[in-house]
Formats: structure tokens, sequence, C-alpha cells
């Protein structure tokens, strides 16, 4: 099934937005994925999501890094990501490009299947 086409198209410019920004960002790693997912991957609703594979992804991400509980007035992505590994942070900055190549997919078959239909 396909997604819808509004919602499809605003998810992929808030990913590619942010993967520009992961990207091109002297911060360190762990600065940016700690602001990639809480100023973009969070506000990604995963109901927006018709395929079943890209919104089980999805809440493996978020769940994946939500899943520490602050011990202080930190969030529960920021604690988690401070005690991730290097390695860890490097692996889940690998997979939400992974993800968003996914959701890159989607969008152009969405726009394809559109065009026919036209």
């Amino acid at each position: 099934m396909l997604q819808r086409p509004s919602h499809l198209s605003s998810i992929h410019e808030t990913l590619r937005d942010g993967i520009l920004d992961l990207v091109t960002s002297a911060e360190p790693p762990r600065t940016r994925l700690t602001a990639f997912v809480r100023t973009r991957l969070q506000k990604v609703p995963v109901a927006a999501f018709d395929d079943a594979g890209a919104r089980a992804w999805l809440e493996r991400l978020l769940h994946r890094m939500t899943s520490v509980t602050p011990r202080d007035e930190r969030s529960p992505v920021s604690a988690t990501v401070a005690e991730m590994s290097d390695e860890e942070i490097d692996d889940t900055l690998i997979e939400i490009v992974a993800f968003y190549e996914e959701v890159t997919r989607l969008d152009t078959h969405h726009a394809i299947r559109r065009r026919i239909e036209a």
C-alpha cells in the first residue's frame, strides 16, 4: 500500500534537512545524533507510514534512542546517547541514513505512481 502523499513528502523533507545537518555539522557525532533525534526523528509520526517495514524501522529507532531513563534533568534521548559507545553512535548514524534512503525510495515510488495514475 502507498503512503499518503502529503505526509510522506513532508517526512522526506524533514529527514532530508536533518541528514544535511548531520553530514555538514562540525559538532561531535554525539551532539549531532542527539540534535537529529530531538529535532527531526521524534517529530516523524509513526502512523504516517502505511508501509509496515518503514513503520517498524522507525519504531525500533525511536525505542533505541529513548531506552535509557534519565537520572537527572536530561531527556531520555540525551541519557541514551550519553551511555552509547562511539561505535554505537556511528552505527546509529549509519542506520538513520539508511532509514532516510528507504523513505526516499517510498516517496519516489509514490511520486511515480501518482504520475502514472494521472
